[in-house]
């Protein structure tokens, strides 16, 4: 077992560390949540996302009965005028059964949440344009990711935690 503390950037403190244990010698448990089904259309519509884009995703690190993910794609036109690209990003929603002890896989810049009254970690990305929220299940985890492809106006980390409560709100209890 691998034991972590993770504190955070400077300039951006939890008000205490978050403590994660990771069991990578264990086999993941079966994922129970499966996005690609559960998620009704409504929820990525109005979020902004066109649910006729569900797409299964897989983690190629992890041994598949242990991850379930789904992802959904926005193509907007561009904020800054005609002529310019449209405008990309992506909601990926994915159910880990890996053991994570309350917040899920977190790094250096996560910080302690609640989302709709669930323990939760909100973690920006270090490379690209996007944050993940993740979310503890009693088997696992629930990982909700915003990200932008290229330049664009759109501020993924804007709207993830609107995004964690819709998905947090057909969550088993």
């Amino acid at each position: 077992m691998i034991s972590l503390t993770v504190g955070c950037a400077s300039g951006s403190s939890p008000s205490r560390p978050i403590a994660v244990r990771v069991s990578p010698d264990r086999e993941p448990l079966p994922v129970d949540w499966d996005p690609c089904l559960e998620l009704a259309d409504s929820i990525p519509r109005q979020l902004g996302f066109d649910p006729a884009t569900r797409n299964r995703v897989s983690n190629l690190s992890s041994d598949e009965d242990g991850y379930s993910g789904c992802e959904f794609d926005r193509i907007m036109p561009s904020r800054k005028g005609s002529g310019q690209p449209q405008e990309r990003g992506f909601l990926r929603v994915v159910a880990e059964g890996v053991n994570v002890d309350g917040l899920g896989q977190i790094d250096r810049s996560a910080r302690r949440i609640t989302i709709n009254g669930r323990e939760a970690a909100r973690v920006y990305e270090s490379y690209g344009n996007g944050c993940w929220i993740y979310m503890a299940l009693p088997n696992g985890s629930i990982g909700v990711r915003l990200n932008a492809i290229g330049q664009t106006t759109w501020v993924p980390c804007d709207q993830i935690e609107e995004a964690a409560r819709a998905v947090e709100a057909v969550l088993p209890k």
